[in-house]
Parts: C-alpha cells; sequence; structure tokens
C-alpha cells in the first residue's frame, strides 16, 4: 500500500489495520493464550512474553495513559528472533501500520492521526541520529499533549503547524542499547532476545502459516480490552519507593493491564520490571558504578591499608584502580554476564572492557571528581566517603544486589 492510498484512509477516518474485536465476551485466556502462542513460537521467557501480551493490550487504548511507553526489542546479533517477535506483535495489533521503511513527513503525518501502533523494524538503522525529524517525532510521541512543532509553506508563506503525535510504538533492532539516544531509551521498555537452537522452539513463526491464527488471537485480546477497559484505566499502579519516575511512567499501563487479568501476571511483570530494568533505569551504567564501586568497599573495607597500596587506601580510590575493582567483583557471577568486561561489545581484547575515562565520566556526573588525596604520600583519587554519600542519596532503601546491605554496613 503506498503512502497515497494510506493518506486516503486515514482521512475518511479509516485507521489503518483496525480490527474487529471477538464478537463474544472472552476471559483472562485471551492474554494467557497469546503468552503461550509467543511462547510456542519463539525463543522467549514467559516474564517477557506477559511483558509483550501486556503492552499489546495497552496499545489498544493507549489513550488512557499520559505516557506510551515505546517496546524496544534487541539482540546482539542476527537470527536472535526479533523481527519475528516484532511481526507476531504485528498480527495480533489493532491499528497496526509497518513503519520500517516511512519517510519522516510520513511517519509524522501518520503519528498525528493519533490512532495508529506503529511497529518499526531496524530502528538502529532509522533512529541512530538523536536530531533527526524520525527521533524527535518518536520521543515527542511518549506524552501526551506535547505537540510536534514545525513549519509548513502555504502559498509561499511559512505557516507554523503543532501536530498531537502522541502515538504507541515498537521497535525492533541490533544493539539498540548501544545505538539509539539515551533520550530514546529512556522511553523505552526492553526486551533483550537471544539465539534460540532449533530443538528450543516447537514451531517457530512463519506468516503463511501462523499468521491467522495470532490475528483470530488480536481480536480475543481487543475483545477482553474492551469489556475491561474501565476496571483497566481505573487501575491504581504503585511501585516501592526506590523506584524511580521513569519506570513508573514506563511501566504504568503494561502493569494496569497485568493487575486487571490476574495477580500472577502482576508479579511477572514486576518480577521483570524490578530484576532486569530498575538498575538500569535508575541512572543507568553510571549508578551501576556507583553500586559496585560501593559493594567493592565494603568487602574489602576491613582490609584497606591507611596508605597507598595499587592506587587504593582506606581514604579512596585511584581511576585505574576502581576499573580492575569492579571487574573483579563480577568475576564469579551465577551467569557470567561480566558487564564491565563487555562494556564495549563491538570491541576485540582489553579494548571491550570499560576504562578508566569512563569510570571518571561515569563519577562526574554525580558531582564526584579526583582530589589530591593524602594516604602516606598524595595521589588524585576518588573519595570513598564521597562515593558513599552518593549511593546513600540515588539508591536509597535499595538492597545489594550481592550481599544484604545491613551485613555489609556491620562489616565496617
Amino acid at each position: 500500500m503506498n503512502d497515497t492510498n494510506l493518506q486516503s484512509d486515514v482521512e475518511q477516518g479509516q485507521p489503518i489495520g483496525a480490527i474487529e474485536p471477538w464478537p463474544e465476551p472472552v476471559g483472562e485466556e485471551a492474554i494467557t493464550d497469546a503468552v503461550n502462542l509467543l511462547r510456542k513460537h519463539l525463543f522467549i521467557s514467559h516474564d517477557q512474553a506477559v511483558t509483550c501480551v501486556c503492552w499489546l493490550a495497552s496499545s489498544m487504548m493507549f489513550q488512557a495513559w499520559d505516557k506510551s511507553a515505546r517496546l524496544l526489542i534487541t539482540a546482539p546479533m542476527k537470527n536472535c528472533g526479533k523481527s519475528t517477535l516484532l511481526n507476531a506483535l504485528t498480527a495480533m495489533a489493532d491499528n497496526a501500520i509497518e513503519a520500517g521503511r516511512s519517510t519522516a513527513a510520513a511517519y509524522t503525518y501518520y503519528a498525528s492521526q493519533q490512532n495508529q501502533t506503529f511497529f518499526i523494524d531496524e530502528a538502529d538503522l532509522i533512529f541512530k541520529n538523536p536530531n533527526s525529524e524520525m527521533t524527535v517525532v518518536l520521543n515527542t510521541g511518549y506524552e501526551r499533549g506535547k505537540p510536534y512543532l514545525k513549519t509548513e509553506v502555504h502559498g509561499g508563506n511559512p505557516v507554523g503547524v503543532s501536530l498531537p503525535v502522541y502515538s504507541a510504538a515498537a521497535l525492533a533492532g541490533i544493539k539498540l542499547e548501544s545505538k539509539l539516544a539515551d533520550s530514546t531509551l529512556d522511553r523505552c521498555l526492553v526486551i533483550r532476545m537471544q539465539r534460540a537452537k532449533k530443538s528450543q522452539i516447537s514451531d517457530r513463526y512463519r506468516p503463511r502459516k501462523h499468521e491467522a491464527l495470532f490475528k483470530e488471537q488480536g481480536r480475543r485480546i481487543k475483545r477482553w480490552v474492551l469489556d475491561n477497559y474501565e476496571e483497566i484505566a481505573s487501575q491504581e499502579v504503585t511501585w516501592p519507593d526506590y523506584v524511580d519516575s521513569r519506570i513508573e511512567d514506563n511501566w504504568e499501563a503494561v502493569m494496569a493491564i497485568a493487575m486487571t487479568h490476574s495477580s500472577a501476571a502482576q508479579w511477572k511483570v514486576r518480577e521483570f520490571v524490578l530484576g532486569e530494568n530498575a538498575t538500569k533505569d535508575m541512572g543507568g551504567w553510571e549508578l551501576n558504578v556507583i553500586k559496585d564501586l560501593r559493594e567493592w568497599y565494603f568487602r574489602h573495607c576491613n582490609t584497606l591499608a591507611d596508605t597507598w597500596e595499587q592506587n587504593i587506601s582506606a581514604k579512596g580510590i585511584g581511576p585505574e584502580a576502581a576499573r580492575q575493582a569492579i571487574m573483579e567483583l563480577h568475576a564469579f557471577d551465577e551467569k557470567g554476564e561480566r558487564p564491565w568486561e563487555n562494556f564495549y561489545p563491538d570491541r576485540v581484547g582489553e579494548a571491550k572492557q570499560i576504562q578508566a575515562r569512563d569510570i571518571s565520566k561515569a563519577l562526574s556526573g554525580f558531582g564526584i571528581y579526583k582530589s589530591s588525596i593524602r594516604a602516606g604520600h598524595s595521589i588524585y583519587a576518588f573519595k570513598w566517603e564521597d562515593i558513599l554519600n552518593v549511593y546513600d542519596q540515588y539508591v536509597t532503601e535499595e538492597r545489594s544486589s550481592v550481599v544484604d546491605v545491613v551485613d555489609l554496613q556491620e562489616a565496617c
């Protein structure tokens, strides 16, 4: 379908891809069956499937909330099922429009119609420029009442135009977390895909074989959403005090769907958020540097010398020593992910590791700078006191990911 036909449909009040709700009332199995369907045909965890289906349901009524979080589907390489998951969700979606090959002008136009849900593949190529029109419209459309302002020429004269681009959107692409602008990532719910072995998918999703089944399931979800609209929209979603307000905004709609469905779905989503996304969203990798340095300190504080030993003392730590310390902390992680040793995944050898300059950048963002610290002799380093104060300020009430906070405090 070309842009002219699409525009004609929209101007006539025909949302692109609108689906008919299931003719009969359906129960919570509409959501449960969709989760099971995804897991049967894709390599995806139960928590991820629940999150995706709840997001899909929320996209059918995104106008009920003030924020419309983008669903971001990413993976470290090709053939991990990113596009397949996006296609499966598109098949179930209401008012879906595939915008991976859209021009900036067309994307802006359809977003301004306020009724489409965008599904955008290869987002790593489309949104890599944080100042492009596509990226600005995507980010602006995250929040209701934030119009996109532009100028158009009418009769040879520039005219200001205010476009309400609030919309729902799902993105897929390789290494999106390292390629998209922070302003975009801050508005996303992240689904990280992994490459599957043939034995790990019972019946791989193929559009010609399965699309009709997914479309039927989408109609059931739409009927469930319509029948439960008022209850979903009125849900009061609460989070622990330490959860950042951006997380609350991003996940409100998904949690409202989950809470209306069942307590099991609610806790699946809550567990997914707090377990995999909260740490990153609460300040990104920079805050994780603070957390890990603080944890390393409490593990070693009783053995730290009053004088400098390899640029570490009871008073502070140098940038290179800090780099080695946080890598050491994750050397024996159960999952073996070693985030600081793979900080730059596109590089090779030691260049993949977090660098001393990255440590300085992370700490300076919280107002922590190197200063001359005397411990036998003077070197420029970061004060432990400053690091601990920032942790207390930004990670209030949160428990350490490795060792219980109370135990750590008692240790020193």
